[in-house]
């Protein structure tokens, strides 16, 4: 899950870095671009990480309930009270 979490947090990186040089090359060449080309790939990219990122938090914490979970000691009965719905005399 860690993966995921470092997965999430580059393509955030990445897109942000992307964002930075679509905004720079449209700075000094606006007449060639495409309209809406920049915006589509900059919204797939950021959530795509986000989503990897917010997936990748919610494994280490799942994780981290289970590991909790694996540890605690069993429960000992020592006596068992009768079920009224059930007609056991025993």
């Amino acid at each position: 899950m860690r993966l995921a979490s470092y997965f999430g947090f580059s393509l955030t990186a990445i897109s942000v870095l992307v964002a930075v040089g679509y905004f720079i090359a449209y700075l000094f060449n606006a007449s060639s671009w495409t309209p809406g080309f920049a915006t589509l790939v900059l919204l797939n990219l950021l959530s795509l990480g986000i989503l990897s990122l917010f997936v990748g938090v919610l494994g280490e914490y799942f994780s981290q309930i289970y590991d909790q979970l694996k540890k605690s000691p069993m429960p000992i009965i020592e006596t068992q009270r009768p079920d009224p719905a059930r007609n056991d005399k025993t």
